[in-house]
């Protein structure tokens, strides 16, 4: 009902509006956008609130004479009788539209149920079964078989039964991960994360456990053999590769590196295990593994951020590798499993690391390697579980503080590593050795030992060619470069080897790439290639730097080539000007228009009356009189504020306008200029000579010396 009100009000036209994005918004659009939803959220609350109306005020004729409340009770009287009227006048079409759609259902259903009815097999998930109870009950299977059963509620599985089901096959283990329901306190108290599966099998029912195992190397499966003891490895396991650049296929790292709590996501993160991580997998991807082979899996959400901050920095190495949650990939494997379990601290807590189904997925995902990192001295203190796999790893010595590295092009060096710095000893994922290989061309690769390419198809020789020319040149090109371009083509050539005898073979280089050193016309050698030379002759313009002395007299260093004839000489004239002073033009200048006619030499000009200017030389004479203020003294002894030109040629200036202090002779002191006599000067000052009737005159000086003191006293008489 008041979902319908506020969808009814906001249909008036005056809250009709037209959406605008904010970024082009002007700052008026904005002030009116914000008035037009506060003036919603008014309306919105007078629907909700407003109190029922009084009869009375139905009848009131002008609605500005109500107050405010009573005019939101009016207004959602108004909306109500709106709404009244339009339900009466489609009752009987909603009840219509009903009928028809509950109709179009059922027609829908029943071609559904022809359609799966016609199937042998119907797939859906547990969500669809349930929504799609009716359809099923119709349908009526008889043989219902549900996949990974552990992980699905019970309340799930039985809503995909129905009455005419005679069997129900259920597939999954029950000693891995249980189902997760939303509320955590109703498996915590009502055992609601248990599923049908698991309380059938642990309550007797009969039931088949397959033995056979076709996923894990044996070293992988024996430790599965704790969980479940009649396991079998199927003969294809053993046949397994072993893991390229490790002395052991399966190994535990085991340190005491303390983890992190994260408060934001109330997660755990180790920064140990994070950084020692990413270094393994970049070492097993320069051992030639696909980024796919590789999957990272982590106890914690936190955990898998931190890797993905240390992967940032070599992104595209990265791209491919798999990084998830143990949880996350329950069904799933890899051909070598990396594991993180964060988990490291001084309480000496655990978490979920210490349910056995959860122990269980993370130690059956690898198919060939499995590598993990945790404080595994802990995690055996705190379930038994844990301290029977750690028993089996230390009997064939695959857990420990180190990590033992085993080069593959020099199976005799090792490397042992802790961190992640260790593998800074492996960079190109060998060993420290230089890798020595015999190259096609004859020389040795002097590059550190690297495993991912041993036919050198990435890894061109960086060497020089040494192949002689029929010109008597030795090739400068990079051995790797000719060869890969194919560059040398059917001319055969002495090539001089480093065992000091000589081969002849096919030459990879189709010209000589040395210096052509023949003398051009000008004397100098050509410094062309020798093969373009011989093919289209010397360079015609010689590039060697000369000493050439202009027309000037100026010696430059340019280019044989560049002619001294149309050089432009770019330095100062310097020849004497009429004036004395020198030319300020360039040489080249000098040569196209002559010397400069207005010297511009900075000069000091003194007028008659001393004063002096600065002035270029060929305006000194130009400026007739001073133009700086005049220093003498006026009559009156004040300085002469005139120009000292002017007063030079006509006098000094008679008037003064200097202000002063002078004193009338009514006594008054009155600020005035210089130049005004004081005997013509009207004082405006009060008289206040005393009247007769002992009151103050209030006129003013000048009209009591004038016309004499007032005759009628302005006070009010006091007697």
């Amino acid at each position: 009902m008041s979902k319908a009100i506020n969808n009814l009000a906001l249909s008036f036209q005056s809250l009709l509006s037209t959406t605008v994005h904010e970024g082009k918004q002007s700052a008026n659009e904005q002030v009116q956008a914000q008035h037009k939803r506060n003036q919603k959220k008014r309306l919105e609350r007078i629907l909700m609130e407003a109190q029922p109306i009084n009869t009375q005020i139905l009848h009131c004729r002008d609605v500005w004479d109500l107050d405010m409340t009573d005019r939101e009770s009016l207004y959602k009287t108004w909306v109500t009788a709106y709404q009244h009227h339009w339900k009466v006048s489609i009752k009987d079409k909603e009840q219509e539209y009903r009928q028809l759609s509950q109709r179009r259902k059922e027609v829908l259903r029943e071609e559904d149920k022809d359609i799966l009815s016609q199937a042998d097999i119907i797939g859906m998930t547990t969500t669809g079964a349930a929504k799609h109870a009716s359809l099923l009950e119709a349908v009526a299977p008889r043989i219902v078989i549900v996949e990974e059963a552990a992980e699905v509620l019970e309340s799930h599985i039985i809503t995909t039964l129905n009455p005419e089901c005679q069997q129900l096959i259920l597939i999954g283990d029950h000693q891995q991960l249980r189902p997760n329901p939303t509320v955590y306190e109703l498996a915590r108290k009502y055992n609601l994360d248990i599923s049908l599966f698991e309380r059938l099998v642990k309550n007797g029912l009969h039931h088949v456990t397959l033995e056979l195992q076709h996923r894990m190397r044996p070293e992988i499966s024996v430790l599965m053999k704790h969980i479940y003891p009649k396991l079998k490895d199927h003969i294809s396991v053993t046949e397994c590769n072993s893991i390229r650049g490790v002395d052991k296929n399966v190994f535990f790292l085991s340190h005491q590196h303390r983890e992190h709590h994260l408060n934001e996501t109330m997660s755990k993160s180790n920064e140990h295990e994070a950084s020692f991580i990413v270094a393994l997998c970049r070492y097993f991807l320069l051992q030639g593994y696909e980024a796919s082979d590789i999957t990272i899996l982590a106890a914690y959400t936190g955990q898998i951020s931190l890797i993905k901050r240390h992967m940032g920095k070599e992104i595209d190495l990265f791209q491919d590798v798999r990084l998830t949650s143990v949880d996350n990939f329950q069904g799933e494997e890899c051909k070598i499993v990396l594991l993180s379990f964060v988990r490291s601290n001084e309480e000496g807590s655990v978490g979920f690391l210490s349910i056995d189904n959860r122990i269980c997925v993370a130690l059956s995902r690898a198919r060939e390697g499995m590598f993990a990192v945790g404080n595994f001295h802990l995690f055996a203190e705190k379930s038994p579980l844990w301290a029977s796999i750690v028993g089996t790893l230390q009997s064939t010595n695959s857990i420990g503080p180190h990590m033992l590295l085993r080069c593959t092009n020099h199976p005799e060096m090792t490397i042992s590593v802790s961190s992640a710095r260790d593998f800074e000893k492996a960079p190109s994922g060998g060993c420290t050795k230089s890798c020595g290989v015999r190259l096609k061309c004859g020389h040795t690769c002097d590059k550190l030992c690297h495993v991912n390419d041993i036919e050198h198809t990435e890894h061109p020789c960086t060497k020089l060619c040494m192949v002689r020319l029929s010109c008597g040149h030795r090739c400068a090109g990079i051995c790797g470069e000719c060869a890969e371009n194919s560059l040398h083509a059917g001319i055969k050539v002495t090539k001089w080897i480093q065992f000091g005898h000589n081969e002849s073979r096919p030459c990879i280089l189709p010209k000589c790439v040395g210096r052509c050193a023949r003398p051009l016309p000008c004397g100098h050698p050509c410094k062309g290639i020798c093969g373009d030379c011989t093919r289209n002759g010397c360079m015609e313009k010689c590039d060697e730097i000369v000493n050439v002395t202009l027309t000037c007299g100026h010696v430059y260093q340019m280019q044989c080539l560049v002619s001294k004839k149309s050089y432009k000489c770019s330095r100062k004239c310097e020849q004497q000007l009429a004036c004395g002073h020198k030319c300020m033009q360039t040489c080249s200048q000098c040569r196209m228009v002559g010397h400069v006619k207005k010297c511009v030499v900075a000069t000091k000009h003194t007028f008659p009356c001393g004063h002096a200017i600065k002035t270029e030389c060929h305006s000194s004479g130009l400026q007739k009189r001073c133009l700086q203020p005049c220093t003498k003294l006026r009559p009156c002894g004040h300085p002469c504020k005139g120009i000292c030109g002017d007063c030079a040629r006509n006098g000094c200036m008679e008037k003064c306008d200097e202000i002063v202090n002078v004193t009338l002779k009514c006594g008054h002191v009155s600020p005035m200029q210089c130049q005004v006599s004081k005997k013509s000067y009207s004082c405006f000052g009060k008289c206040e000579e005393q009247l007769a009737c002992g009151h103050k005159c209030m006129q003013t000086c000048s009209l009591c010396s004038i016309f004499g003191h007032v005759q009628k006293c302005r006070h009010k008489c006091e007697q």
